[in-house]
């Protein structure tokens, strides 16, 4: 399984705590993962603790929510530049999300145009 790995400070776990509905939609964990480097690269290699939100109670096969949709595209494409193998994306990641830019048309309140920063 592959993934990017982000710094949050507090308050944005905070606000994302908020968007993601915790406790009532999704828990949190730290999990051990490992991180390797984009390949060809010097980096940071091992293993740390990383925050991760679960669904608990959905667990069966579904499909993504519209305004997931352009998000998920959004964070597909910002890991296949850091170095995510494409035939996972292909192979894995489209079996849930289709390759498609929903725009902002699905009232995504996390759409880039839509960015509001928290006083």
């Amino acid at each position: 399984m592959y993934g990017l790995l982000y710094t949050l400070e507090e308050e944005d776990e905070r606000l994302l705590d908020r968007a993601e509905g915790v406790p009532a939609s999704y828990t949190k964990h730290l999990l051990d993962v490992e991180i390797i480097s984009r390949q060809g690269e010097e980096g940071e290699e091992g293993m740390v603790k990383a925050l991760v939100y679960v669904d608990e109670r959905r667990r069966g096969t579904g499909v993504c929510k519209e305004e997931y949709v352009g998000r998920m595209n959004r964070g597909i494409r910002d890991a296949v530049d850091k170095g995510m193998p494409r035939s996972y994306v292909e192979n894995v990641l489209r079996k849930w999300v289709r390759d498609e830019d929903v725009g902002n048309e699905v009232g995504d309140p996390f759409h880039p145009s839509q960015a509001v920063i928290p006083e």
